[in-house]
């Protein structure tokens, strides 16, 4: 089937709105017509996992800030600073699997130096968050120790962004003090603190002081402890405090519930999850959403999809105004771990409850069944959304063109484009990324070259259509159309990391084809065949001057 090129320019008439960042599409260009904010995605070959290209270009947001601005300069790799003999020993004492960061160590002693805060500065520099903080910890328990200023600073860089922190550094250091109080209010953030470190069991230990001082608790104390005991999943700790809470008459609300809800999704018992569900229901209290997700996540897992329908005909009777949140977390994580064949099964059933299915939950349902490669299936949902007046979105619709593309159905994959333009679909430009790579992989480079020409006519030649043609060309050894791609690129003033690996396909292309003398001049800036060797680490600026360059002509190639 031949494209109906009328249609794709329709079907790209969410490109022809704004104004086209110069640093993607380049700046000669005579109109520039793509958003100043615009996520640019490359479907994977499977349909799901990571395209070839997107392990080097990763997820491109441009923002306006970068317009006519493109980056001059690689960071430079990190260099890590160079340490005193203090602080190696200090790191291989905390490297040891035995280290203690809640008690004095005798291995200070054994390295005959003494700790000091200069020591702690640059030791929390090199390493991770929690083990910086762990450190910290573990240096204010040190005989003779005091933290300083610099210490402080140190660990709040990397911690200040956390309520109640720079209390939890003021209360460990008053720790030690012989005049000191905890209070229940102080114990909140001691805890709190523990459970950033990670050390669950000083959390425990400091709830119970608290408990053994006499104080009266309420359900914010143990909803801080179960929080802490929920993330290093200590469920049976979990069980035993909330017995004693409710021995106490202390009694729980929905944070108590959603925590024990979540624990035992996570430990993966769903029978569990599901008891506190019900349990919570009965008291008045209803699921957060990522509680929701994380109890249909567990239920998933237990291959038991009669029990999804009964949480959410119970969720249903307890909550008549069903939110819908709910529906599109459900539908997610069912289409999500593999069930997308139940999830319209559901759809339908609560539709016959007046219930109705929005266009996000069908294209949901949509990329489930291609996921599964059921792309007839996905298509047949396509069909019932227009019969509803729907349309998918622009990530669903692109998921069934690569999925098509995949399966070599060519001629359906311009039949459904077609078809949905006539609806009213507009795409952007992540759509001709799908279309170019998929008939480049079915070998149809010549309506690939038509659909990359209509992209040009439309604005400026898209760096990733064009590099994923390039790469398609080259397979096929069209090397004179791939160079015109690549030509079209440089002229257009195009920028982005990716362009390099482009001309490394190009120059490895004609070299083995002994042509390597016709692309010597393809680059600006290039003299004698001199091109960069080291893609990742390059500094350029602009288009035209290089350094960290290597010598690879003819003569020196291999």
């Amino acid at each position: 089937m031949t494209p109906n090129w009328t249609s794709l320019r329709f079907f790209s008439r969410a490109v022809s709105q704004t104004r086209t960042p110069m640093s993607i599409l380049g700046r000669n260009s005579k109109t520039h017509l793509l958003p100043f904010s615009v996520k640019l995605h490359l479907v994977p070959r499977d349909g799901f996992g990571v395209h070839p290209l997107q392990r080097a270009l990763g997820s491109l947001v441009v923002s306006e800030s970068a317009v006519d601005y493109p980056p001059q300069t690689r960071k430079s790799r990190r260099v890590r600073p160079r340490m005193s003999d203090e602080a190696r020993a200090v790191c291989r004492i905390v490297g040891q699997a035995d280290w203690n960061p809640c008690g004095s160590s005798g291995m200070l002693e054994q390295a005959g130096f003494r700790l000091t805060p200069q020591v702690v500065v640059e030791v929390i520099k090199v390493q991770d968050p929690v083990v910086a903080l762990r450190i910290f910890i573990w240096a204010g328990r040190q005989e003779g120790y005091v933290h300083d200023f610099s210490s402080r600073n140190s660990i709040v860089q990397l911690w200040g962004h956390k309520p109640q922190f720079e209390s939890f550094v003021e209360i460990l250091d008053r720790l030690t003090e012989g005049d000191f109080v905890i209070t229940p209010e102080k114990c909140l953030v001691l805890i709190k603190g523990y459970g950033w470190a990670g050390l669950v069991d000083e959390a425990i230990r400091a709830f119970e002081q608290l408990q053994s001082k006499g104080y009266t608790l309420g359900v914010v104390h143990f909803n801080s402890i179960f929080h802490v005991l929920v993330k290093a999943v200590r469920l049976k700790v979990v069980a035993r405090l909330y017995e004693q809470m409710l021995d106490a008459g202390i009694s729980p609300n929905s944070i108590t519930y959603a925590l024990r809800m979540r624990g035992f999704g996570w430990a993966g018992q769903g029978e569990e999850a599901i008891k506190v569900f019900r349990e919570m229901l009965k008291k008045g209290f209803y699921p957060d959403f990522c509680t929701f997700g994380v109890l249909i996540d567990s239920v998933c897992q237990l291959d038991r999809v009669e029990k999804m329908y009964m949480i959410v005909f119970e969720l249903l009777k307890a909550r008549p105004v069903f939110d819908p949140t709910y529906y599109d977390t459900l539908i997610e994580r069912l289409c999500k771990n593999g069930y997308a064949e139940k999830a319209k099964n559901l759809v339908d059933s609560l539709k016959k409850r007046g219930i109705s299915a929005t266009a996000s939950i069908y294209s949901m349902i949509v990329t489930g069944f291609c996921r599964l490669d059921k792309v007839h299936d996905a298509i047949m949902i396509v069909d019932e959304m227009v019969r509803n007046r729907l349309l998918p979105d622009v990530e669903a619709s692109n998921v069934v063109i690569s999925t098509l593309l995949r399966e070599g159905k060519v001629s359906q994959t311009f039949s459904f484009i077609d078809r949905m333009t006539s609806k009213g679909l507009t795409a952007d430009i992540s759509t001709y990324d799908v279309l170019i790579d998929g008939l480049c992989q079915c070998g149809e480079l010549q309506k690939a070259l038509g659909i990359w020409n209509t992209l040009v006519k439309l604005c400026a030649p898209n760096v990733y259509s064009s590099c994923i043609l390039v790469d398609g060309l080259c397979k096929r050894k069209r090397l004179s159309q791939a160079k015109l791609v690549f030509k079209k690129m440089v002229e257009a003033d195009c920028v982005h990391d990716i362009l390099l690996d482009s001309f490394k396909i190009l120059h490895s292309s004609f070299r083995n084809a002994g042509r390597l003398n016709e692309i010597k001049d393809l680059w600006p800036g290039m003299k004698g065949g001199v091109y960069i060797s080291s893609f990742q680490n390059a500094k350029f600026q602009g288009m035209e001057n290089y350094s960290d360059c290597e010598d690879v002509s003819e003569n020196n190639a291999n």
